[in-house]
């Protein structure tokens, strides 16, 4: 069973999702007050920051792709660290492909082991 959300009329519909990342955040929280939609944001691990809809930025489609590639590879880390603990090379499939290449444990500074392109980078540096 599909979990879902049912609005009251007159209530319309909000503009951002749960989970939508923004220039302000990951939003974790939607409430309506007052007839407009407020939106509770993950600033960072441990700070929280209410903002109303219409002060909320989208990102741009590369700002997504760059935050979600660098997520991507803090995770990719997180599990060449625990296959060095495991001490196994372990086979990596995702639901969507295989990883074919082997991650290693330690960071460099060129980021070799990064998904990021040379030119998202520097825009990330």
């Amino acid at each position: 069973m599909q979990p879902t959300i049912t609005l009251p009329r007159g209530w319309g519909i909000p503009r951002f999702a749960l989970g939508q990342r923004t220039k302000h955040g990951k939003i974790i929280g939607i409430e309506c007050c007052n007839g407009s939609w407020n939106y509770a944001l993950e600033i960072n691990d441990y700070e929280l920051e209410y903002i109303l809809e219409n002060q909320i930025q989208p990102l741009s489609h590369q700002e997504l792709e760059t935050e979600i590639l660098a997520e991507i590879d803090e995770h990719l880390m997180q599990v060449a660290i625990l296959q060095e603990e495991l001490g196994a090379d372990l086979e990596i499939r995702t639901q969507f492909a295989k990883v074919n290449r082997r991650i290693t444990k330690t960071a460099t500074t060129n980021r070799s082991t990064s998904r990021l392109t040379a030119v998202q980078r520097e825009k990330v540096a």
